[in-house]
């Protein structure tokens, strides 16, 4: 009874503390891939979604190199609909919400990867990649390595281990640091094709290709991301995989139950007339 009580005691006495709960915070590489949103109007215009999409490995010879269509977790859709830290429940309808996706890797001479948005779903990036000199390759992974660094320590979502919501204006932001020049993401490549839209009817996805650019000057193509409508992000080594699949509509729905239910009665009566025969 008296330890009871003097336990008691204790607990009551701690309670009069307060203690502060401490925010988990994002982990990331310099060398990591690095999804950034940015809205240029209307809701989460101050705000920028950054999400750390893990080491540039797993896309390029890891897990996620291997052929199929490869979800990525990291990006929570409750992240970009929120109305308090987001960009609204019908982000997924906007034409001026934007997304990227960038990192750089080496030592000395850096390798750029970066995304070009698709045209039409599923049809390879088109367009022309200039990949540049050196000197402005290491000049604009300086940039993209600086802002995931930046990250680094960053307040998580309560949705996501991987994202953060900064301020556009953070000196550590994705549209401070990548978006400063206008037209030139990163001071690099054209914001025109670097950045897709949210823009995404149903049944269909935004993709955007991912390219090496190599310190040899070359570009290659690694794969392509696919954001849909419900806020999921893929991967997959092959552009194609994400050619649109429009969704049927609640008629197209019906009258396929109505072929098979008439299909269905017309197998019985086969098989009733089978059986009579049979006796």
């Amino acid at each position: 009874m008296k330890h009871a009580k003097l336990l008691a005691g204790i607990l009551s006495l701690l309670a009069c503390f307060p203690f502060a709960a401490h925010a988990q915070t994002v982990t990331t590489v310099t060398s990591d891939l690095l999804l950034g949103f940015r809205a240029s109007g209307g809701t989460g215009a101050s705000l920028n979604l950054q999400v750390d999409l893990g080491a540039v490995t797993n896309y390029t010879t890891g897990a996620f190199s291997t052929p199929g269509i490869h979800a990525i977790t990291n990006l929570s859709v409750n992240d970009l609909s929120s109305l308090t830290a987001g960009y609204g429940a019908s982000w997924n309808t906007r034409s001026d919400l934007t997304w990227g996706i960038a990192a750089a890797t080496g030592a000395t001479n850096k390798t750029l990867y970066a995304t070009f948005a698709e045209t039409t779903p599923g049809t390879a990036f088109a367009g022309t990649i200039d990949v540049q000199n050196q000197s402005l390759r290491n000049a604009a992974a300086g940039k993209i390595q600086g802002t995931v660094t930046a990250l680094n320590g960053q307040n998580q979502t309560a949705n996501s281990i991987y994202s953060s919501v900064l301020s556009a204006s953070d000196p550590a932001s994705w549209t401070t640091n990548g978006f400063a020049d206008a037209g030139a993401a990163f001071s690099f490549f054209d914001s025109s094709t670097f950045e897709n839209s949210t823009n995404i009817t149903g049944g269909s996805y935004a993709v955007s290709d991912l390219y090496k650019l190599a310190t040899n000057g070359t570009s290659t193509y690694v794969g392509s991301f696919a954001l849909n409508s419900a806020g999921a992000l893929f991967f997959s080594t092959t552009a194609s995989s994400f050619a649109a699949t429009p969704v049927p509509e609640p008629s197209t729905y019906a009258a396929i139950a109505g072929v098979l239910v008439l299909g269905v009665a017309a197998w019985r009566r086969q098989q009733k007339k089978a059986a009579a025969a049979a006796v």
